[in-house]
């Protein structure tokens, strides 16, 4: 399996967007480890799955306006403050 570790320095973004990536990959890594599936996230933060995905395979770069919304999403799931 492909990790983030391997794929990171082949990259070639931006310093703000990589800042972006590394938080994603960070939670989307947490997400799976905790078993929750992009769909239920998805509608916990209001987007659509295919959004959440185009997030996740790097389709598209989230803002940190919508990392942000990840992420407290996520804290909701696990019930963290």
């Amino acid at each position: 399996m492909t990790t983030w570790q391997d794929i990171k320095p082949t990259l070639k973004f931006d310093p703000a967007e990589r800042v972006n990536i590394e938080k994603l990959a960070e939670l989307s890594a947490l997400r799976i480890s905790n078993n929750i599936s992009p769909t239920v996230l998805a509608r916990q933060i209001g987007v659509s799955s295919a959004v959440l995905n185009s997030w996740e395979n790097l389709g598209e770069i989230p803002t940190p306006e919508s990392l942000s919304r990840y992420e407290q999403g996520l804290r909701q799931l696990l019930n963290w403050k």
